[in-house]
């Protein structure tokens, strides 16, 4: 659509109120990065402990599920102790 004649669009978007900045601090931009991964990570495992138990076995699901994931990370931080060690 064509813009009247003498009616300019304006180059850039102004804020509804100039007052306000769109800017955040480093610190709040990685607190909500932090809290979205977060999040994200904890409705996966929902939908993994779900998809695999279904709902009437969410709860003995999820303890199964917590416990596996928990060996594989102390599994991983062993090696990197031994590792560490080894140097």
């Amino acid at each position: 659509m064509l813009a009247p004649r003498g009616l300019q669009l304006a180059s850039s978007v102004t804020a509804v109120d100039p007052k306000t900045s769109s800017d955040y601090s480093f610190d709040m931009a990685l607190l909500r990065g932090v809290f979205w991964f977060g999040l994200f990570f904890v409705l996966t495992f929902c939908f993994v402990v779900l998809f695999e138990y279904g709902p009437r076995e969410f709860t003995n699901g999820a303890q199964k599920e917590y416990a596996r994931i928990r060996s594989v990370l102390v599994k991983q931080m062993g090696k990197i102790g031994k590792a560490k060690n080894e140097r």
